[in-house]
């Protein structure tokens, strides 16, 4: 994967193979190389001064359709991720002991995220946002604004993509360098830098979805934390019926791309994270016939 540089490759578009129902390892790398690769190829990665602003409704095309809500909720909670982690490193740079191993802690789930390129976790949570650009019908008659939202998009994916990576080597310079230099607070501040531009590029994709959109997916997660009824980090299968979680969560949770989260230790860790395998259902929601389509597509 080339981030930018040759102009050949610039206007390259990935294969339209899908994946459909809960992805596994084998099927993420389906969906990393046909629908991650592509995108990545783009130009340059903007500055976070470029994207920290919403765009106006005028900014915006005429959609047609777009892909369903809770192909958002991954999205969604990654931003929450990044923003987490970057609240414990500015939370801990006024101390010198606490602003090392809040570095360290960084550092290693960055590692982490970023472990088993192309099948990273972090690349299965771009390869998401780069899906649902990908996946929206336009019918606006302005070609040229129709342009320029789709690339908006995909580059915000790829701005994210190059602040991890920034963030991932400044936290692993960092650590080297503890023995020689024990005060880390420039370096977590560096690092939670890096991190902010990261969340600056998420909430700038966010800000060009339909906000009713992006308050469901909020809202399926706050359901599925408090469907965990006895607050021990994991939502059995007997809570995640008993819930207040509808159909369509449900349904999303188990056979849709938000499904794939819980799997293979995809997700992050964060503060209330809580954990469900989809795998260990007894009895899985029925799939609607009117659903199969989306979800075998990779768009619910």
């Amino acid at each position: 994967l080339q981030l930018g540089g040759d102009p050949r490759l610039e206007r390259r578009r990935p294969p339209t193979d899908h994946v459909g129902g809960v992805m596994g390892r084998r099927t993420a790398a389906f969906f990393v190389a046909n629908v991650v690769a592509g995108p990545l190829l783009l130009p340059r990665a903007t500055s976070a001064a470029e994207t920290t602003t919403p765009p106006l409704l005028s900014e915006l095309p005429s959609v047609a359709s777009a892909p369903s809500w809770t192909l958002l909720v991954p999205l969604v909670e990654f931003e929450a991720v990044l923003r987490s982690w970057t609240a414990e490193l500015r939370s801990a740079s006024s101390e010198a002991g606490a602003s090392a191993d809040a570095v360290r802690t960084i550092g290693a789930r960055l590692d982490a995220l970023d472990a088993g390129f192309p099948l990273s976790p972090k690349f299965f949570y771009l390869g998401v946002g780069t899906k649902y650009a990908q996946s929206i019908k336009y019918d606006d008659l302005d070609g040229a604004l129709v342009a320029r939202d789709r690339d908006a998009r995909l580059r915000a994916m790829v701005d994210a993509n190059v602040a991890l990576d920034r963030a991932r080597k400044r936290a692993a310079t960092a650590v080297k360098a503890a023995s020689r230099a024990p005060d880390a607070g420039a370096a977590s501040s560096e690092v939670a830098a890096s991190l902010g531009d990261a969340v600056v590029a998420v909430r700038g994709f966010l800000d060009r979805c339909p906000r009713s959109d992006v308050d469901a997916a909020a809202g399926a997660l706050r359901t599925f934390r408090e469907a965990d009824a006895d607050f021990d980090g994991v939502v059995t299968e007997a809570e995640f019926y008993a819930s207040d979680l509808t159909e369509e969560q449900r349904l999303a949770a188990v056979w849709g791309v938000w499904g794939t989260t819980f799997l293979d230790n995809t997700r992050p860790p964060y503060d209330g994270i809580v954990r469900f395998d989809p795998l260990k259902l007894s009895v899985a929601p029925p799939v609607p016939p009117t659903m199969r389509a989306a979800i075998a597509m990779g768009e619910f």
